[in-house]
């Protein structure tokens, strides 16, 4: 997936997706509730039946336009809609039921958390993160060629530029690159790197939202469950979201942190071992690309702050050949 570029901003595909998102929540929230009120027994299945068919219309949708077979991919998007369906329908459901005003304003929150999170994610799957351009070529008297070092790839044959690293899965030089992710079956690189940050972000706010949601519920009310299974899937159910929220937010807080002082988790090693040295030393080491925290949040998601938000609001990504350095 990594070599395929695929522009997710396409009018068809997005009115495709915002069409599907319209339609099931005006059904859900809207239609369902007036009818039969989604707190009752028909109420519920109807939603949580509705809800299977939207989910996996997606998924088709997804998997038609952009060959979606990577089995970690589609295990991510199952895990969202599981956490997704759970918290809705079953413990906000219980806790202050769906037809409540305090119930549908959660709903329809954490709705949109979901709905971020999985734009996201598809925006990290299928954006080209960027390869180094065939016509590309170190300028010897560019103060990045002596600071941050273009350098050759054997592998490729072929000149890199600064932060550039060889992934060996996708084969190719990959543009500030940052790791390979399995769960995306793609490179996590300049040009998507911002819909990565995006996704992990969203994923650790609808995680949070989700573990607060179980908790209040089964904090709030009495549950005498009747069978042994029922108690099963809420003890998994609770030990699964405290995985998930402690495992997405620890990422998250990672990754700002990286982004902050503008390194990739590949830099950060090689920072960390020249600090090292540098202390030896009895010098100061900075990372030749840390241009102060704004400066280093605005290289990547964009200086409009309004735009930080939008995992597709990608418009600041050039060429990812050339960065600004710091002069100290």
């Amino acid at each position: 997936m990594g070599g395929k570029k695929i522009n997710l901003l396409s009018l068809p595909v997005l009115s495709v997706v915002f069409l599907m998102g319209y339609v099931y929540c005006t059904t859900v929230f809207v239609f369902l509730q007036d009818w039969v009120a989604l707190n009752s027994s028909l109420g519920l299945t109807n939603a949580i039946i509705f809800s299977f068919l939207a989910f996996m219309c997606l998924i088709a949708f997804f998997a038609s336009v952009f060959n979606l077979l990577s089995l970690p991919v589609l295990s991510v998007v199952f895990l969202m809609g599981y956490v997704y369906c759970t918290t809705v329908f079953v413990f906000l459901q219980d806790w202050v039921a769906l037809n409540s005003s305090l119930g549908l304003t959660n709903a329809i929150i954490f709705s949109f958390l979901a709905f971020m999170c999985l734009i996201a994610f598809f925006a990290s799957v299928f954006i080209d993160p960027g390869g180094v351009p065939s016509s590309f070529a170190p300028e010897m008297e560019n103060p990045q060629t002596k600071k941050g070092k273009s350098q050759y790839c054997d592998k490729c044959c072929a000149y890199k530029p600064p932060q550039t690293h060889h992934c060996r899965v996708c084969r190719r030089c990959v543009l500030k690159m940052d790791h390979h992710c399995s769960w995306i079956g793609n490179c996590v690189g300049y040009a998507n790197y911002k819909s990565f940050i995006s996704c992990i972000f969203y994923g650790s706010v609808a995680s949070i939202y989700s573990a607060v949601i179980f908790f209040c519920d089964t904090l709030h009310r009495e549950h005498g469950f009747r069978s042994i299974a029922l108690k099963l899937f809420n003890v998994l159910s609770g030990l699964a979201l405290i995985v998930l929220t402690i495992t997405i937010s620890s990422l998250f807080v990672w990754h700002i942190y990286l982004l902050s002082k503008n390194l990739t988790t590949i830099e950060y090693r090689e920072a960390a071992r020249a600090a090292w040295l540098a202390k030896k030393c009895g010098q100061n080491y900075r990372h030749p690309f840390d241009l102060g925290v704004y400066s280093n949040l605005k290289s990547i998601l964009g200086s409009n702050l309004l735009k930080w938000f939008c995992p597709l609001a990608i418009g600041n990504v050039k060429d990812g050949t050339q960065f600004p350095i710091s002069n100290d």
